[in-house]
């Protein structure tokens, strides 16, 4: 297998990686996420290696076999999907924040009503000290 042939099967199995991702952000299921961003971070030094070797081994008929072209395609693709998977999880983030603070809110509402019906009762035995 030559170096670029290795390079593109390694972004292949990074696209796999990155799709399966996306399926576990749009579920919630934050696991299977990490497997996936751990998959990945396995994948990113041997990507390193293969790139290293194909840049040494760029010879003319890499270039006009159209192998090149193909990875290039590949890693724009790649690009795109962890674009739209950050994009995902921003979405989801801003989602969660807005509903932590919505409940934050009721919970600030909840003590004030709180207080307004339930007697404090250091007041109270102050008060009735003075009777």
């Amino acid at each position: 297998m030559t170096p670029r042939h290795e390079l593109q099967d390694l972004y292949l199995q990074w696209r796999r990686w990155t799709v399966l991702e996306t399926e576990a952000i749009g579920t919630a299921d934050w696991v299977r996420v990490e497997e996936c961003q751990a998959a990945k971070r396995d994948l990113q030094p041997r990507i390193t290696r293969a790139a290293e070797q194909a840049r040494l081994d760029s010879g003319a008929a890499c270039a006009q076999d159209g192998q090149e072209s193909r990875v290039r395609v590949l890693l724009n693709e790649l690009i795109d999907l962890e674009r739209r998977n950050l994009d995902l999880l921003a979405r989801l983030r801003d989602r969660a924040t807005a509903e932590l603070d919505r409940l934050g809110q009721a919970g600030r509402n909840l003590r004030r009503v709180h207080r307004s019906y339930v007697p404090d009762l250091g007041r109270v035995a102050h008060w009735q000290s003075f009777s």
